[in-house]
């Protein structure tokens, strides 16, 4: 997996928690994207769709600072397979804008999360695989 920087750091190993079953107490009323929202990163460009996400960001501190950059840990984080390649990213929120081109990801995870594609939008599979993403 890839961090927030182009440099192929990872981010958490634990990533994918069923994102359905998680609450943070309000706190996902904050974050901007949903799983399954198609996104592009601002200062790299690439695309690549929603996995799943963090209230803040829950990578250790080395890895935060192994980053080009350190956008705030205190925001939404967002666990996004990559379009092009069978990679993740862990990025922050204020890094993401919506990629309204509408194509789907060329992504072999893809299918591990995702049952379908409409309407420029993933839909979640009712069961995820528990080994999903790890």
């Amino acid at each position: 997996r890839r961090g927030d920087s182009k440099g192929g750091v990872e981010g958490p190993t634990n990533w994918i928690r069923s994102p359905r079953a998680r609450s943070f107490g309000g706190v996902s009323k904050l974050a901007r994207f949903e799983v399954g929202t198609l996104v592009s990163h601002k200062r790299y460009g690439y695309r690549g769709v929603i996995a799943d996400f963090d209230p803040e960001c829950r990578a250790d501190e080395a890895w935060y600072q192994g980053n080009a950059t350190q956008p705030p840990r205190d925001q939404p984080w967002y666990h996004v397979l990559v379009h092009g390649s069978d990679q993740t990213t862990y990025v922050a929120q204020s890094n993401l804008e919506v990629y309204k081109g509408g194509e789907q990801v060329a992504n072999p995870l893809t299918r591990q999360f995702f049952e379908s594609f409409h309407e420029g939008r993933y839909h979640l599979r009712q069961n995820l695989p528990e080994e999903a993403g790890r």
